[in-house]
This record gives structure tokens, sequence and C-alpha cells, in this order.
């Protein structure tokens, strides 16, 4: 749901009204935004389901923890939007659709990632370890949008 969102939020935004007719091309820290968009979004989503599936109730320490997560990727989410809308008007939409999508496809390949990971360690001396030493280049690229100090 927040990943139609996003690319819904992208799309409107680029058919705002146009101020001139060549468009700039997006920096390398818009197109980052804009691939952290969905990224975030689904890291809201997750912690907000976690936090609302019926069943057992969670501790209150894993509680808290997980409602602190939601408000870290929530925060991030709206920086994210603060940043990119604003700007939106006078950049070429196409880059930014583009890298959105990136981000998107990203992030199924990154959890496929993660899966084969806790597989391959799952009969390891340490396994928590092992795991943690896993990384691909989608997961670096993910990663990043963890920590928001790219942007301005």
């Amino acid at each position: 749901m927040k990943e139609a969102t996003a690319v819904a939020f992208l799309v409107a935004c680029a058919y705002l009204p146009i101020r001139a007719f060549a468009k700039q091309p997006p920096s390398d820290i818009d197109l980052r935004a804009a691939y952290c968009i969905p990224i975030v979004n689904q890291q809201v989503a997750v912690y907000q389901n976690a936090l609302s599936s019926p069943g057992r109730p969670l501790p209150p320490q894993l509680e808290q923890t997980i409602k602190n997560m939601a408000a870290d990727a929530q925060d991030r989410a709206d920086h994210l939007k603060r940043y990119l809308q604003p700007r939106m008007a006078d950049l070429d939409a196409t880059a930014l659709l583009a890298a959105a999508e990136q981000g998107k496809q990203d992030l199924q390949r990154g959890e496929q990632d993660v899966i084969q990971c806790m597989t391959s360690c799952q009969n390891d001396a340490n396994p928590a370890a092992c795991t943690s030493s896993c990384s691909t280049d989608t997961l670096a690229r993910v990663r990043r949008c963890t920590k928001l100090d790219w942007l301005p």
C-alpha cells in the first residue's frame, strides 16, 4: 500500500504545472531520495503491521523497540518527502520514477538475499554472526536508506 502511495506521489508530482519547457535532470541526491521512498515506506508498513497484528501481545520492551523503529522510519519517510516534493516541479520525473521503481525492485531482491543468507547460515556454529556478515550489492544499496545523512 505504501509503495503505491509513493509511486502515486511521484506520478502526481510529475504533472505539476510546468514553470519552464526544459526540466533539469535530477541530482544524485534527488535520485537517491526517490529510490529510498518506497523502501522506507515499506519499513514503516512492516513495523506498523508488527504492532497491529492480532495474536499474542508483544512483550512491553519489544513493543517499545518496534514503536521506536516505526517512528524512526516514519521520520525518514517524512524527511525524504519534504526534500523531494518542492523540487518535483523543476525536475525530470522520468528519472525519478525509474529510481523509485529500482528501489522497489531492490527491496524485493534484498528480501530474497536475506532469506537465502538465513538459510545458508542456519547450520553455522554462530548463525547470528553468519547472517550479519551476509552482504550483497542490493542489500548495500537498500541499507543506504536507513541513514539519511546524505540528505540536506
